[in-house]
């Protein structure tokens, strides 16, 4: 007897009593309130217990207590608690407080389940029960056979009964909604796809808990606390975008790759203990090739920028010709490629679990690198620390193609509105009556000979920098090996066959290089009020865009 009490008060304390204080918080709608109201009820289950009542359904038991101390506490203040269409039903003589609770509570609960139920009987018990509507009626406005209608009467009569019995919970999620953070690479589909499905935090809720437990409309709705009809139309946009997929019974599956907050610390935590070496070998490169220009003049790309302000379009290309390398040798090229969208779209996107605020990816320095303009290879690289974020980041197809004319001397013709857009954002600037570019320009294509091989002699980059860059690489690929590792035992088997996407999402080392540089001074920020107009980052590849093979 003492045993099995023990672990019924433990099994109370462990797994009923913050729903019960959330129950309580829910009537009162005062905290104080709701904290004397659930330590009665824990008094009252507990002493219970402690006199040997031993109940056959113990949750029955605990919200049979609960629901009777709110009606002792709700008779005390009625007047203040129940709203007039409750004192109506206490004015009666025959009806007590309790039993008009009771009553609410069943008038609740019917409501409760015609939200849950799914569509197809929902519409069918609106129009009979609420708007009034005949059989036949009913009948012509679904294209359904009268004795159909009668069955999905009677059907959703016993759905409700069947839940109204039950004791339903909203989720978690219905009154502490959690946070994605999200990142999409690819072309967007022409309405808006897939950001513009996503921006609301319910879809991103939806996304979380369909990913760990695929889930019908109803378990979403009771999860997140929404009505099935409002639930319906957010699946069904998600649906539409390829963001969940339907499979059987019914359920809802989220169609990308999540990290999990414990999977990112690991990855951090990696990421920081080669970030020194990684970093200082980075910025001996970056020198080798400053001190080539110095020999020949000192201009590099074009001449539009100093070697300092191409520091920062030089470390970001050093990194990325290491990752995109590693990324090659380690993706079978028949995987490599993003997926092809409804609208026109071609893109994958990847989740971050909330890591709250700690040790989340590149918590101090994110740096974007924004490309896929048709046939022209110019790019951004967007260093989203202080100031920076208010530079435009991505650049229409015009404006590319406006770039590229004035890079190569090609200015007749070209559109007022894109010039006045590219000087306000100091990428070119206008002089006796020229157009003169200030980005960073590479006069071969990347797939020819990369950024590093472009800026000194073949001699000094075989002898000089290619040990490095090997060194970097090999640091580079440990890393890889490991995030992949880590990866696969986080992401569901599902979507094993995308992981190379989200293993090239977590090894890029930008963000710490960036950082790493700005904290030890070996990069200068510029001026608050030259953040706006600066072309730092933005670099122009002259000839066809075409990816590189290792």
């Amino acid at each position: 007897m003492s045993e099995s009490m023990d672990k019924m008060i433990e099994e109370f304390s462990e797994q009923y009593y913050g729903k019960i204080f959330y129950f309580c918080l829910k009537k009162t709608g005062n905290r104080t309130e709701a904290e004397d109201l659930a330590s009665d009820v824990a008094l009252d289950v507990i002493a219970a217990l402690r006199k040997g009542i031993i109940p056959e359904r113990f949750s029955a038991y605990v919200w049979k207590a609960a629901r009777s101390r709110y009606c002792k506490w709700a008779r005390s203040r009625y007047r203040e608690s129940f709203s007039g269409e409750d004192l109506d039903c206490i004015g009666s003589d025959d009806v007590s407080v309790e039993n008009a609770y009771i009553m609410k509570e069943d008038v609740n609960a019917l409501r409760r389940e015609m939200s849950l139920i799914s569509k197809e009987y929902r519409e069918i018990l609106v129009s009979f029960y609420i708007e009034d509507k005949k059989i036949s009626q009913i009948s012509k406005e679904f294209s359904l056979p009268e004795g159909t209608v009668k069955t999905k009467l009677f059907q959703s009569r016993k759905i409700l009964m069947e839940g109204m019995k039950m004791a339903r919970e909203f989720g978690v999620k219905s009154y502490k909604p959690e946070n994605v953070n999200l990142c999409k690479s690819g072309r967007d589909g022409t309405d808006g796809s897939p950001w513009k499905q996503v921006e609301k935090r319910l879809a991103k809720n939806i996304l979380l808990e369909a990913y760990y437990n695929p889930s019908t409309i109803e378990e979403l709705s009771l999860e997140l606390g929404v009505a099935a009809p409002y639930m319906e139309d957010e699946v069904a946009a998600l649906e539409e975008v390829e963001l969940l997929t339907k499979i059987a019974g019914n359920k809802y599956e989220t169609n990308f790759m999540i990290i999990s907050a414990d999977a990112q610390k690991a990855f951090v935590n990696k990421h920081r203990a080669i970030k020194d070496e990684y970093c200082k070998l980075a910025r001996e490169i970056v020198d080798i090739i400053g001190e080539e220009a110095a020999k020949n003049g000192g201009k590099l790309f074009g001449g539009h920028q100093t070697f300092e302000e191409l520091k920062w379009f030089l470390l970001c290309k050093v990194n990325d010709e290491v990752s995109f390398k590693v990324d090659f040798l380690k993706t079978p090229r028949e995987k490599r490629g993003y997926t092809p969208r409804p609208f026109g779209g071609k893109w994958d996107m990847v989740g971050y679990e909330d890591t709250g605020g700690s040790d989340g990816i590149n918590d101090d320095m994110t740096v974007c690198h924004d490309v896929g303009h048709e046939k022209i290879h110019f790019g951004v690289y967007s260093y989203h620390y202080k100031g920076f974020d208010e530079r435009q980041r991505f650049y229409s197809q015009g404006q590319a193609e406006t770039v590229y004319k004035i890079a190569t001397g090609d200015t007749d013709n070209l559109n007022a509105d894109i010039i006045k857009s590219l000087l306000a954002n100091g990428l070119t600037k206008e002089e006796n009556g020229r157009y003169i570019p200030q980005l960073v320009i590479l006069d071969l294509p990347e797939y020819e000979k990369n950024a590093m091989e472009q800026a000194v002699s073949e001699d000094v980059y075989k002898t000089k920098i290619l040990p490095l860059y090997n060194k970097m690489l090999g640091m580079q690929t440990e890393l890889y090996e490991f995030v992949e590792e880590r990866i696969k035992k986080d992401v569901p088997k599902r979507l094993f066959d995308r992981a190379w996407m989200l293993t090239e999402a977590n090894v890029y080392m930008r963000g710490y290089l960036i950082m790493d540089c700005i904290n030890t001074g070996y990069l200068k920020m510029p001026e608050p009020e030259e953040m706006l107009t600066s072309a730092l980052g933005v670099y122009l590849f002259k000839g066809e865009f075409k990816r590189r093979v290792y």
